[in-house]
C-alpha cells in the first residue's frame, strides 16, 4: 500500500557541516509531480514514505519517477537522483488449477500415492499454497501458511513459494504464462493446533477431505485466492461378491456379474491372470462378458476404489468348459439269450456323468419280441 525510498546525504568534505535542503519529487510521465517532501538533513541516511495518494486521493496505474535533489549548507547543489516505480493495482491471473490423483491413498503401496497440484499462473506471480484441512482463507502476501486453525502442513519441503522471473533469451508478452505442479505426498505434521505448520513429526493425513490454498501475489502486492478439493482414503474397499456360473458348460461366452463398492473398478481374473476391467454402476453392481478357457476355470475379482485401494480378492467360483462330445461303447447284454427275466445292459462312457449332462439313457422295461437277441 505504500512505497519507502531510503537515500544517503554525503558531503565531500569533514569541515562543510549543517543541515542540507532535501526535495524528492513523484512524476508521472507527463504532467507535474503528484507528491513532494522537502526537509533539511544532514549527513546520513534515511528514509521516505509515499502512500501512492495526490491530495489524498490514489494516482492512477502507471509508472512514475522519484527524483531526490539536495543542495548543501554552501549552496552547492547535488547531482538529482532518479528511480523508477510502478503503481500496479491488477491482481494476478490464476488461469487454471487441477489436481491428479483427487482422490488418493498415500499409503506407499505404489498406487495413487502422491496427489499433484498443477498451477498455470501469469508471470511475474509468486504462489503460496498450503493443505488445510478446514475452510481454507487467504493467506497473508509474502506469508509461510494460511491463517486459518486448519493449516496443517504446506507442500513438500515446508512452503511452496514460487517466484518465476523474466527470460533473459526472449520478451514477455504481457499475457505470458508459467505452469507448475506441485506434488503432495499425504504427510501432515503431527503437532498441537495452532504452533505452526514447522513442528512434529510427519504422519500420514487422516482419512478425509482436504483443501489446496493458493494464494497468488505479483510484486505490487495484489492479490488472487483459489483453492482445489483433494481426499485422502486409505480405506479398503469392500470385497466383491461374484453370481455363481454353470458347474458344467459347453458355451464359450458367459456374463461375470456381482456386487461390490459402487462405481468402483473391478478386475476379474481367470485362472490367476487379470482377464477384464469393469466398472460398478451407483448401486455397487456389475457385470462383464468373458470367454471361458477350454477345461477348468477359477473366476475371482478384486475391486479397486478411486483412491487405488484394493480389496481382498473374491471367493472364487468355477466353471468347465468342454465342447467335445461323450463317447459310449457298444452296450453288453446279460444273459444274452433268455425266455424270460431281466438282464443287465452294461457300457462304458467317456465322461463321468452328472445331471444336466448331455448324456442320457432309458430304463423303459425292455421287449422280447420272436427270436430277437437284442432290443
Amino acid at each position: 500500500d505504500s512505497l519507502t525510498a531510503t537515500y544517503t546525504l554525503a558531503y565531500p568534505h569533514q569541515w562543510i557541516t549543517g543541515d542540507a535542503d532535501v526535495v524528492i519529487e513523484v512524476l508521472p510521465a507527463t504532467g507535474e509531480a503528484v507528491a513532494r517532501y522537502q526537509i533539511k538533513r544532514g549527513a546520513g541516511t534515511y528514509t521516505w514514505t509515499w502512500d501512492g495518494k495526490k491530495n489524498g486521493t490514489p494516482v492512477g496505474s502507471g509508472t512514475y519517477s522519484i527524483k531526490a535533489q539536495a543542495v548543501d549548507p554552501l549552496g552547492t547543489p547535488a547531482v538529482p537522483v532518479t528511480v523508477v516505480a510502478k503503481v500496479d493495482y491488477s491482481t494476478p491471473t490464476v488461469a487454471s488449477v487441477q489436481v491428479t490423483n483427487g482422490s488418493f491413498s498415500p499409503n506407499g503401496d505404489g498406487q495413487k500415492d502422491t496427489a499433484g497440484i498443477t498451477i498455470q499462473s501469469e508471470r511475474f506471480t509468486y504462489l503460496v499454497v498450503d493443505i488445510v484441512n478446514g475452510k481454507a482463507s487467504p493467506a497473508p502476501v509474502g506469508g509461510a501458511t494460511v491463517q486459518t486453525p486448519g493449516s496443517i502442513r504446506s507442500l513438500s519441503n515446508g512452503t511452496m513459494t514460487v517466484g518465476v522471473t523474466p527470460s533473459s533469451v526472449r520478451p514477455l508478452a504481457a499475457n505470458d504464462t508459467f505452469t507448475i505442479t506441485l506434488p503432495w505426498d499425504g504427510k501432515i505434521r503431527n503437532q498441537p493446533s495452532g504452533t505452526g505448520n514447522e513442528g512434529g513429526e510427519l504422519i500420514v493425513a487422516p482419512d478425509g477431505i482436504y483443501s489446496a490454498a493458493i494464494t497468488s501475489f505479483n510484486d505490487a502486492g495484489n492479490v488472487t485466492f483459489n483453492t482445489a478439493s483433494i481426499t485422502v482414503d486409505t480405506a479398503t474397499p469392500a470385497t466383491p461378491v461374484l453370481v455363481n456360473l454353470p458347474a458344467h458348460t459347453n458355451v464359450l461366452s458367459h456374463t461375470i456379474s456381482g456386487t461390490t463398492e459402487p462405481q468402483g473398478t473391478v478386475e476379474i481374473i481367470k485362472n490367476n491372470a487379470k482377464a477384464a476391467t469393469t466398472t460398478a454402476d451407483t448401486n455397487g453392481r456389475f457385470s462383464q462378458l468373458l470367454n471361458l478357457s477350454s477345461g477348468g476355470n477359477s473366476i475371482a475379482a478384486v475391486a479397486i476404489d478411486a483412491a487405488g485401494n484394493r480389496s481382498a480378492v473374491a471367493l472364487a467360483i468355477a466353471s468347465n468348459y468342454e465342447t467335445t462330445a461323450p463317447t459310449v461303447t457298444e452296450p453288453v447284454i446279460t444273459p444274452s439269450i433268455a425266455k424270460s427275466g431281466n438282464v443287465s445292459i452294461s457300457f462304458i462312457s467317456a465322461v463321468t456323468l452328472a445331471s444336466a449332462d448331455c448324456s442320457a439313457y432309458s430304463a423303459a422295461a425292455a421287449t422280447v419280441s420272436s427270436r430277437s437277441t437284442r432290443s
